[in-house]
């Protein structure tokens, strides 16, 4: 029974400090966003963080996005998932954990590859449904 317990703090106490180490690359990689901006130039021109991907040309010209990227898009993508129920953070421009999973389980709704990156397929999937909210609208 000991040895069970101390094997669960040990496990608690890893967790902790691994959410803190990642926690800490988090906050590094978002101070230095600014030097290796990770989503292409022309993709940050007037986006505003709003939910709306009709600033977006196409899916063939929106930008990917995946776990670790820092960008207001990914704060526009994080709204859109949370309008459509997928996403429960806040919008903080991180693509963390939460808007991976949130990602997948979006991308296994709309029965496209669950890769959790935001490539072409996914912005296709995405600006679809954006569409269709715009038409009712």
């Amino acid at each position: 029974m000991k040895v069970q317990l101390k094997t669960q703090a040990l496990r608690s106490t890893l967790r902790s400090w691994k959410k803190s180490l990642l926690l800490s690359c988090g906050l590094l990689t978002a101070l230095l966003m600014p030097f290796a901006v990770s989503v292409p130039a022309r993709a940050l021109n007037n986006v505003i963080a709003d939910g709306n991907l009709g600033e977006y040309a196409s899916a063939n010209t929106a930008p990917v996005l995946s776990l670790g990227t820092v960008s207001p898009v990914v704060a526009d993508v994080q709204f859109f998932l949370s309008d459509q129920g997928f996403y429960e953070g806040a919008a903080d421009s991180v693509y963390g954990d939460a808007t991976f999973d949130a990602v997948v389980s979006f991308q296994q709704a709309q029965g496209i590859t669950a890769d959790g990156v935001i490539g072409s397929e996914t912005w296709s999937a995405l600006f679809a449904i954006d569409d269709r909210i715009a038409s009712i609208q």
